[in-house]
């Protein structure tokens, strides 16, 4: 009998599972099916499935909504956005879960107090930053300038490391770094001379006016995330305090012991906040479509799908393709790392 309890108890809760699976897909299998359909199918609302897939509705919607600006701008923003928050929330999780110093744990109560306060609350104060009434537009160009630096070194630190590690190698940081610097420089001084679009857009990024219709205003108020700082302290909060000591010992400090050790055995923790990264500015609607006024030049795909519905009026099959093109990169990447993503999930919260 306890056998057989046990077994339509898990057949409930498999039917249940299935259930909300299935009323979740609805509107995706919806979506997909409207796009391959005709104007006439599209309307009609008896019409499930389409009579014959039209692939030109994809070739029709990337061609009149100039899909491949927006995607183009889409990946910018996300692979920035993701980059950056990686490195400003580990770092701020392995201060909160490492470095011992008065008041961090009061501190990190007021970090984790952000995530209860709605996103829309805090668009008006954020706008008035951003437009330079706040603080003064060199202060804020400044701080983009020493997060770009910061990024740079700790991602140049960590490649460098994990090479080292894994080709048995060890590659010189201080002449890595400033060759890095230099390059870059150098190659933005060239296109800025060379290319006048590339000119323009560097100038546009760092005007004394505002941050609006830049790329920078998508960027910069996102690379901090209350949520990925309380993942990244939980995953480094479970390394062994005799690895910390012993590399004490070794005479190495807080940066080389963050960058040699506690990245490499923490690399599931940056799979998922990068993988959660990428789906919340992807998907980011809102603040991309208040910021980007004058032009479509910097809109992201979300936003331009949304001004391609306005403009194309009652084509919905149209729509539909438009919304697809939006889903499919986001959902290949989520499937790609869903298994990091599950991993980190169950690990996340076994020590507090």
């Amino acid at each position: 009998m306890s056998n057989r309890k046990k077994s339509t108890k898990a057949y409930g809760r498999y039917g249940i599972l299935f259930a909300t699976a299935l009323i979740s897909l609805i509107p995706f299998v919806y979506m997909v099916s409207v796009s391959f359909m005709s104007l006439g199918e599209a309307v009609n609302t008896r019409t499930l499935f389409p009579s014959e897939l039209r692939f030109e509705n994809y070739m029709l919607a990337w061609e009149q909504a100039r899909f491949s600006r927006y995607l183009f701008n889409s990946v910018t923003v996300t692979i920035v956005t993701a980059l950056a928050q990686l490195v400003i929330c580990s770092l701020a999780g392995y201060a909160f879960a490492l470095i011992e110093t008065p008041g961090r744990q009061a501190m990190f109560v007021l970090v984790l107090i952000t995530l209860m306060v709605p996103e829309a609350v805090l668009i008006a104060p954020l706008y008035q930053v951003i437009l330079g009434r706040v603080f003064p537009m060199s202060a804020l160009n400044g701080l983009t300038i020493i997060v770009i630096g910061l990024c740079l070194v700790i991602w140049i630190s960590v490649v460098t490391s994990l090479y080292n590690n894994r080709f048995n190698r060890q590659l010189d940081l201080k002449m890595i770094i400033p060759s890095v610097f230099i390059a870059l420089g150098l190659g933005l001084t060239w296109l800025g001379f060379t290319i006048p679009e590339a000119k323009k857009l560097l100038l546009d990024e760092f005007a004394d006016k505002n941050w609006l219709n830049t790329y920078t205003v998508m960027i910069i108020p996102f690379v901090g995330n209350a949520y990925c700082i309380f993942l990244f302290r939980q995953f480094f909060r479970q390394l062994p305090t005799e690895l910390w000591h012993a590399a004490r010992l070794e005479g190495a400090n807080h940066f080389q012991y963050f960058t040699q050790i506690a990245v490499p055995l923490t690399l599931p923790a940056f799979a998922t906040v990068g993988l959660l990264s990428f789906i919340w500015s992807w998907n980011s609607f809102m603040w991309p479509r208040l910021t980007q006024l004058d032009s479509r030049g910097h809109l992201t795909l979300p936003v331009g799908l949304d001004a391609f519905t306005r403009d194309q009026g009652t084509e919905m099959h149209l729509w539909m393709a438009g919304a697809t093109i939006t889903v499919i990169p986001v959902l290949l990447l989520y499937i790609v790392a869903l298994r990091f993503f599950i991993n980190s999930a169950s690990r996340a919260g076994f020590k507090g």
